[in-house]
């Protein structure tokens, strides 16, 4: 592929990256959250740096920062997530696994509500 090609294909995109300021801003919180990061990281052993709960969380803000201006960039719509059958799924083995717990403990044969089951 020659470069006029290459530049061509990514014309759209610098145009975006020019003019966006939301792309701009996401672009700036990433290169903070990488100083950020590089600062708390230098003069640590590599060990102590990955148990470091505010160093992840800084270099977590950083990719979530370039991922957003990358679809922005694309022009991509942001997702919304649902979570609303993990978490009846959660709530439902949570409490599953507390009646067999108050089951265990009591020595019981029946359930708490009285009924054998």
């Amino acid at each position: 592929m020659s470069a006029v090609d290459q530049l061509s294909r990514l014309g759209p995109y610098l145009g975006r990256l020019l003019e966006d300021e939301y792309v701009q801003e996401q672009i700036g919180q990433a290169i903070i959250g990488l100083r950020r990061s590089y600062r708390r990281a230098s003069g640590r052993r590599a060990s102590d740096a990955l148990k470091d709960k505010r160093l992840r969380s800084q270099v977590r803000e950083t990719v979530n920062s370039l991922l957003k201006a990358s679809s922005a960039l694309q022009g991509k719509p942001a997702k919304r997530r649902r979570r609303r059958f993990r978490r009846a799924l959660l709530l439902a083995g949570a409490g599953a696994a507390a009646a067999l717990a108050w089951r265990a403990n009591n020595n019981q044969t029946t359930w708490p509500g009285g009924d054998d089951g």
